[in-house]
């Protein structure tokens, strides 16, 4: 299998709330003309401004499953913690193994960035 590596640059503003969230962000890159979608497979900071400093992108095939941390997320209040226990939650993290199109999201676009969660 041959990965292309493509090289663009993207404003930190936009990437500010694709990178600051523990949610699984799909966004619409816009690469010569062509429209794109990818997750953030990683992401550098500087180690002392913590700015970010390079991003690498997955690009999502609506064919091909992708594999990713998804965030656990609590609702509500259990009967335990009514009664005065406390709530212990050990995973914070599920990895999931799906098409694009089966991933759990909501979406909103945010200057030409997709965002969904």
């Amino acid at each position: 299998m041959v990965q292309s590596k493509t090289a663009l640059s993207v404003s930190a503003a936009d990437l500010k709330p694709v990178l600051y969230t523990a949610d699984v962000i799909i966004v619409e890159l816009n690469i010569d003309g062509q429209t794109k979608r990818a997750i953030v497979q990683d992401a550098q900071f500087h180690p002392l401004t913590d700015l970010v400093t390079h991003v690498d992108f997955l690009e999502l095939f609506d064919d091909k499953e992708v594999s990713l941390n998804i965030p656990i997320k609590l609702t509500g209040t259990s009967p335990g913690v009514k009664m005065g226990g406390k709530l212990v939650q050990k995973l914070r993290n599920l990895r999931v193994k799906a098409l694009p199109a089966n991933l759990p999201q909501r979406n909103c676009r945010t200057n030409g960035i997709f965002r969904s969660w």
